[in-house]
């Protein structure tokens, strides 16, 4: 996907500015548990689609940073979308 003028620049505003601010391992925890290299590469690569990431907060706690992280660039960007947060109980 061409990266449009338009789109770098929301990227830009919101992303690293307050996410790193707000969570100083956000690149790293966004290469862990993701295929991306870091937020700025997910909120690019992520812009024109329907994408959401479903955080499986189950399965790894960091997930619910991985979440914060992602609905706080998309609120910085006026983007409705948010992460899918999944909060599995285990069977008994």
């Amino acid at each position: 996907m061409r990266m449009t003028a338009y789109v770098l620049d929301a990227v830009r505003k919101a992303a690293p500015g307050h996410i790193n601010r707000a969570w100083p391992n956000a690149d790293q925890l966004v290469d862990e548990l993701t295929g991306f290299s870091s937020v700025a590469d997910m909120l690019a690569r992520s812009y024109c689609t329907t994408f959401r990431p479903t955080c499986r907060i189950d399965l790894d706690p960091r997930f619910a940073d991985l979440a914060d992280i992602f609905d706080a660039a998309m609120i910085a960007m006026a983007d409705p979308r948010r992460a899918y947060r999944i909060h599995l109980q285990a069977k008994e």
